[in-house]
Parts: structure tokens; sequence; C-alpha cells
């Protein structure tokens, strides 16, 4: 029976949770070497409340106080301050640990697995996510009204182009249309509500050999000023313009697009 004593208290000194043992008067018995490094050498015969809490009365609430009433395992997160007077979170475990001949509760083992650091991480997390969230908050709202008021600029734009009475027009170099207003719809026959966006520059020029003067112009000088040539119609007529055109170009210097207008002639200027 001795040697079964001292290889439990051998066993339970060995862990690394604090242990100790309490009787129904709440007077700390035995404790292990953790609970001496973190609490103090000399525990026993002392108060548990009085060595754990600095308290001079027991706890509201005490668990191992519902231990000797009801014999039952509790359990519940709860605050400590250790032998250097810092705080610690830590998870407490109570239950029966001896009987007497009644069968009532007299002592009851103690175990308190210190959760401190993983605590702080856990609630540091937390913050961390709702930080995350109201950023995220704050940027959806930001995108929104970034969004808002792209529309509101592009709709003014599109207005703006609208109404111009020459024709504006933009489209990628020697490739697809990008944007045009409705003067352009109107020189070309077509309703308003007709798009021309996707169209390639080929299909409106009649004559392929003014098609690549105008390209020559924009590479050599970067604009052209009052290019005549002639343009189809989707109607299968030809008809007289003057462009001004000036090319963009991309961070590498390579044609990109090419923006301008048309204006509509009445006279058969060729250039």
């Amino acid at each position: 029976m001795k040697g079964s004593h001292q290889l439990l208290a051998g066993v339970l000194s060995s862990l690394t949770d604090t242990i100790f043992l309490v009787d129904n008067h709440l007077n700390i018995i035995w404790v292990n070497n953790v609970a001496k490094q973190t609490f103090g050498m000399q525990l026993t015969s002392k108060k548990c409340y009085n060595v754990l809490m600095h308290r001079g009365k027991p706890c509201k609430e005490c668990m191992v106080l519902k231990t000797f009433l009801d014999g039952k395992i509790h359990e519940k997160e709860k605050e400590y301050v250790n032998i250097i007077g810092s705080k610690m979170i830590c998870w407490t475990t109570s239950s029966a640990a001896g009987l007497n001949l009644e069968g009532e509760t007299e002592l009851v083992i103690v175990i308190i697995r210190d959760i401190t650091a993983h605590k702080l991480t856990n609630d540091s997390l937390i913050q961390s996510e709702i930080s995350l969230k109201l950023l995220n908050e704050t940027l959806i709202q930001k995108v929104e009204e970034k969004t808002r008021e792209l529309k509101e600029s592009e709709e003014n734009y599109k207005r703006m182009l609208n109404d111009l009475d020459v024709g504006f027009y933009k489209g990628a170099f020697k490739e697809n249309l990008i944007i045009h207003n409705a003067t352009v719809n109107k020189i070309l026959g077509l309703s308003e509500s007709i798009s021309l966006v996707g169209s390639k520059s080929s299909e409106f020029f009649a004559n392929a050999s003014d098609q690549k003067n105008y390209y020559k112009q924009l590479l050599k000088k970067g604009y052209v000023r009052n290019f005549t040539s002639q343009i189809k119609t989707p109607d299968g007529k030809t008809i007289n313009i003057q462009l001004n055109s000036h090319l963009i170009r991309d961070d590498k210097g390579n044609p990109k697009e090419v923006e301008g207008t048309v204006i509509k002639l009445t006279n058969n200027v060729k250039n």
C-alpha cells in the first residue's frame, strides 16, 4: 500500500499541470512540484483560495465545495495569481479523491492547466478576425462608392460625347472599335440604339490605300489633321468624311489605340 501511494505520488508529481488535494475545510494537504513552482513552496495547510487567488474567503460558487456536496466532477475557466503576482487564465477541474466510511467526499483533487498563452492567442485571433471583417466591410463600402462614382462618371462621359455635333470614336490600333457617340450613328444613317462596338476599322474604309495612308501618318506623326477619305455605310453607300485623330501608345511605346473625331463632308473632296 505504501509502495502504491509512493507510485501515485510520483506520477502526480511528474505531470505538467498544477495538482493539489484539498480537505473539506478547503485546506491544501498535498501539491505536486508544478504547484510549488507556480504558487510557492509553502502551500500545505493553507487555504486554497488564499494561495490561488490571494482572497480572504472562499470563492463565490466554489467548485471544490460543489464537489464536496455532490461528489461530481466540476470544471470551468478560472483566473489565478501566481507566485510573482501575474494573473493566469486556467482550465480547472475538481473531482472527488477520497471518501469516508459514510461514503461522503472527504478529499478533492484539483487539476489546473495554464491556458493563458492559448487564451491570449485565441483572443488575438478573434480580434484580428473582427478587424479583418471591419476592414472588409470598409473595403466593400469603398468599392461600392467608387463603382457608383465610376458609373456616374461613365454616364456623364457618354452624355457629353453624345452632345457633340461631331462624331467621336476610339478603337484599338488597326482593330476593333471600343467606343463611339450617337453622332457616328447619325453619320452612318443608323439608329442611336445600334452599337458599333467591336466592329473593325477595315469595315469602314472604302479605299484600302486611304486606310494604309491613315495609319502611316499616325505612326509617323502620332496624329492626323483634316484627313479626308471615304467610308462605307451599312446600307452600302459611300460618303466623304474628315478625320482628326491621335495615336495612343502603351508604356513600351507600341501603338495601342486611336482616338478622334469624324465629320461628314457635303462635297466630294478626296485626300
